[in-house]
Formats: C-alpha cells, sequence, structure tokens
C-alpha cells in the first residue's frame, strides 16, 4: 500500500506573487519511547489524500505550511522577503515556507545564489527529503499569465 509524505499546491499568476501551500501528516508521538514523528498517511481512496481532504474542510491530523508573503518595496517596484543573506538572486521561484499557525517558524528556505545554483535551508518537521520535493515542485511549476 503506497505511503503519501505530503502535497504541495502552487497557485501562480503574473501580476501578484505566487502562493504555495504544504500538506504534511501531523507529528505524533509514536511507540514506548514517546518519539515525535509523522503520521503515517496511507489513502484508500482519492477523497483521503492530503489536497481533498485539505479542499473538503478536512483539516483533522494535517499539518498545513504556506510561504511567507513578500512585502512590496515602493523603491524598488517589486515584492521582497528577508532570506537573510542565504539567496543572492532574485527569482519567482525563491520562497520561505513557514507554519500556518506562526508566520515566524521557517522550515523551509529556497532560493536562487547563481544561474542554476540553488540553496535549501530545512528544519524539523520537515526532512529533507520532502523538502527537496516541495523546492522541485517550485523550480517545475511555471508562471502562468
Amino acid at each position: 500500500m503506497r505511503r503519501q509524505l505530503g502535497a504541495v499546491e502552487i497557485s501562480n499568476s503574473r501580476d501578484k506573487p505566487r502562493e504555495m501551500n504544504v500538506l504534511l501528516p501531523e507529528v505524533v508521538e509514536t511507540g514506548d519511547d514517546k518519539v515525535l514523528r509523522p503520521r503515517i498517511w496511507k489513502p484508500l481512496h482519492a477523497k483521503e489524500e492530503l489536497l481533498n481532504c485539505w479542499h473538503a474542510g478536512d483539516f483533522e491530523k494535517i499539518s498545513f505550511y504556506e510561504n511567507k508573503k513578500p512585502q512590496y518595496d515602493e523603491e524598488l517596484e517589486a515584492y521582497t522577503l528577508d532570506f537573510a543573506g542565504r539567496v543572492t538572486l532574485a527569482s519567482s521561484k525563491n520562497f520561505l515556507l513557514v507554519s500556518s499557525q506562526d508566520v515566524e517558524d521557517l522550515i523551509l528556505r529556497f532560493g536562487r545564489v547563481e544561474d542554476g545554483q540553488f540553496v535549501m535551508d530545512v528544519a524539523w518537521p520537515m526532512s529533507p527529503l520532502l523538502a527537496l520535493g516541495v523546492s522541485l515542485a517550485s523550480v517545475i511549476t511555471r508562471t502562468s499569465g
């Protein structure tokens, strides 16, 4: 039986910053040692997949993350985010992923540092594998017009 590790939804348009939603199974205590681990999500039908549950308003057992909303800089005439010096080139693919509960709780930073080179910083509860999947989704998603 397959296991769903997470889901990513990206909305693009040319006239506003992209919006990214990332859904992960919630983190729970498991075993006698009470170790925190992501819940195992094994949907039997399409309606039980993370994105479908979320769109249906069933948020139980799901952790929700979103890209931090950029601020419009009048001087630069562009949307900006503070990447703490880790990202050096502007790109619509750059993002900061934060908890929907706390926008200061940064779990994933991704951005361009040179042509064809990116940096990715990840924090718990996201694994490096999930962070890579989310980052690849950002890179391959085209801006619609």
